[in-house]
């Protein structure tokens, strides 16, 4: 019951990195659109859709991962990505402040690196496995009884 507490925390998580992305994109949006009425051309690129499109496919992957997957590789999958999420965010957060992006983007970017990185604190945290209740050393198969 415990570790399912712990997966269905990851998976929320991930979760909120998808509401994340889409107040980022509502966020961009808005600096495009102001962009476009300053008179730039083309201010969302192809490649920013894809990575959007990508950014959105991860978190919900993830989150199914999240409660599917044996317990180990769980937990290490959540904490690589989540590791490599906070490299990325932490990334577009520099790259946002030396733009001059408004601060309400960079702070659903700030947002974006805390959830990231409590991602990678729980995957961290998580509990360790506890032997078989019932069973003596030695004897796997076997159940003792108290007689």
């Amino acid at each position: 019951m415990e570790l399912l507490r712990w997966k269905t925390r990851l998976a929320l998580l991930w979760l909120i990195h998808m509401a994340y992305y889409a107040a980022y994109l509502f966020l961009l949006a808005v600096d495009a659109i102001e962009a476009r009425q300053g008179g730039a051309t083309q201010v969302v690129t192809s490649t920013t859709r894809f990575g959007i499109a990508f950014l959105f496919f991860v978190p919900s992957l993830l989150a199914w991962l999240s409660l599917t997957l044996k317990d180990a590789a769980c937990r290490w999958t959540n904490f690589v990505v989540g590791i490599l999420f906070a490299i990325l965010l932490i990334g577009t957060l520099c790259s946002a402040y030396a733009r001059g992006a408004s601060t309400a983007l960079q702070f659903n970017i700030f947002t974006g690196c805390v959830v990231s990185l409590l991602t990678v604190w729980y995957a961290w945290k998580w509990p360790k496995q506890q032997a078989c209740v019932g069973y003596k050393k030695g004897q796997r198969g076997k159940r003792f009884s108290s007689a």
